[in-house]
């Protein structure tokens, strides 16, 4: 049994190197010598990088912030107009990647879109700049009105949960609805709010394709455009480092914003929140404001997306949508199933382990999700080249014909690059159920002379089966929508739905993309409607 359990912490042990690896091949360069192209971008453009890689994040992180929280809010507290569909349809925009959302906006203002084109057929020619979203606030807006969603979910799931009994206790002391909401509620849900805005954050600082579109140099464009573009590698790893930098200190900070305040209540029972009708002004206001985030998060740029599929369907035929979704989801798929079997194996081993392992693999498996998709690649790429560079002597005993960089021109690639970034997503809801669940199953099975090996596959994973389910769909979800590192390390003539749409938007031919990008929201949706069946059976 004990070799059993070795076997189990080797293993676990190893994949967490593995996965730690992209970034410690990047620390590697922290004390090499700066080269003349990185003192000239120290000099004139890092504080430009800097400044505008932080405002657009925090400033996307704060509006999302107010969007989700107000939702959360007012859809668990009250009763109006289509407050009973509500709950569902504002997750929908997460269905929608941001680039595909900048790109629509984007077809939509411009001068031959359909608001301009509308306005001038009714005799409105208005200034061009009052339409121009390729800016920062109009990042800042496509950023917020996709990722709100990461708010809205976590704060409201908090709030249906948590606060319950504490209402109810200061209603029988007499307070009013504004000063529960003041000291009870807004108190209780900072944990949820600074969680969720966190996504939003980092998810901001990974992006690629929105700041490329539009036009804004971040740390990513610039990686990218240092390490491709230019073909200084070093400086582009340098920058990589300091955006590193800066990811790790945000993370520190909302640790130190979140505190270590501990709310509780005196009863294990979930207390369930009795909603107020509203009636009148407010009843139309809370419709009229979830209607409208709705519809500008979701309903507006499907509606384009469909009229544009309509209008150009003389084109469908060049775009080869089933290979395309043959591949992605494929792709996706592989992933996926590599993440879960990793997190399943890296969970079972941190459940038995001290509260100091748990923290470090965790903070290890979090470090992928918290980097931007252009460290990843970097990270990737380096290593990849390496080990084909050291072993192409083996590769050519079996074909004296084979290329040099074997895996690093397969798809291979890409499955590694993914299960860096997103195994956080699966790892943190497999890891959490193993606690909840505790020990108590794993001692029981340990004294009828069960090994672990025979626990995990007779009790945990029947007992994990949903939890599974719901987290190799996010994976899945998050796969589909990355677009970052498959544009960076995808093989030649290698492309998916993501790449074809980014193609599409930057050749100009925006309404062309409608096709490939109306699946990737088609592909999402059935799996936010399946994550949402789960997340009631559980």
């Amino acid at each position: 049994m004990k070799k059993d359990i070795l076997i189990w912490k080797s293993l676990a042990l190893i994949l967490l190197i593995i996965v730690a690896l992209p970034i410690l091949v990047l620390l590697t360069y922290i004390f090499t010598p700066n080269s003349e192209f990185f003192k000239t971008i120290l000099e004139n453009t890092l504080f430009s990088y800097i400044k505008n890689t932080l405002v657009l994040g925090l400033f996307a992180a704060l509006v999302s912030a107010i969007l989700g929280y107000s939702l959360a809010y007012i859809t668990t507290y009250y009763k109006f107009i289509f407050s009973r569909y509500m709950g569902f349809l504002l997750i929908l925009p997460l269905s929608i990647p941001t680039y595909i959302a900048g790109y629509t906006y984007e077809g939509m203002l411009n001068y031959t879109g359909v608001i301009q084109s509308t306005l001038r057929s009714i005799g409105l020619n208005l200034n061009q700049e009052f339409f121009n979203i390729l800016s920062m606030p109009g990042a800042i807006f496509i950023f917020s009105i996709t990722l709100y969603p990461y708010v809205y979910l976590i704060t409201k799931s908090y709030l249906a949960k948590q606060t319950g009994s504490y209402i109810e206790t200061a209603r029988t002391l007499g307070k009013s609805s504004f000063s529960i909401f003041r000291r009870v509620i807004l108190p209780l849900s900072r944990p949820a709010i600074i969680a969720g805005s966190t996504l939003v954050l980092l998810e901001t600082l990974a992006d690629y394709a929105v700041v490329t579109f539009f036009g804004i140099p971040t740390f990513t464009s610039a990686i990218f455009k240092t390490w491709y573009g230019l073909g200084e590698h070093e400086s582009a790893i340098k920058l990589a480092l300091i955006a590193m930098l800066i990811v790790i200190i945000i993370l520190i900070f909302e640790k130190l914003l979140r505190g270590r305040k501990v709310y509780f209540s005196s009863s294990n029972t979930v207390k369930v929140i009795k909603k107020v009708e509203l009636k009148g002004i407010h009843n139309i206001l809370a419709t009229v404001f979830t209607l409208s985030v709705f519809s500008f998060g979701f309903l507006f740029p499907i509606l384009q997306q469909i009229y544009w599929a309509i209008r150009e369907v003389d084109m469908f035929k060049r775009v080869n949508l089933l290979e395309l979704i043959l591949r992605t989801v494929s792709i996706g798929l592989i992933a996926s199933v590599l993440i879960i079997m990793i997190s399943l194996i890296i969970a079972n081993v941190l459940r038995l382990s001290k509260p100091i392992y748990k923290r470090l693999a965790s903070s290890v498996v979090l470090l992928g999700y918290s980097m931007s998709g252009a460290i990843i690649a970097l990270g990737t790429l380096i290593i990849f080249i390496f080990v084909d560079r050291n072993m192409v002597w083996l590769y050519k005993l079996f074909n004296p014909n084979t290329r040099t960089l074997l895996f690093t021109m397969s798809p291979l690639i890409l499955v590694f690059a993914y299960i860096i970034r997103f195994l956080s997503v699966g790892f943190n809801g497999v890891l959490s159920s193993y606690e909840k669940m505790g020990n108590k199953y794993y001692e029981a099975s340990k004294t009828m002379g069960k090994n672990t090996t025979k626990t995990f596959f007779k009790i945990d994973l029947p007992l994990l089966k949903i939890v599974t389910i719901n987290a190799f769909i996010l994976v899945f979800i998050d796969i589909i929508k990355e677009v970052t590192i498959t544009l960076k390390l995808r093989p030649f003539n290698y492309d998916t739905l993501g790449t074809k749409v980014y193609q599409y938007a930057t050749d100009e031919m925006i309404p062309v993309a409608s096709y490939p990008s109306l699946v990737i929201v088609l592909l999402c949706i059935i799996a936010i409607v399946v994550t949402n069946r789960l997340r009631r059976q559980s």
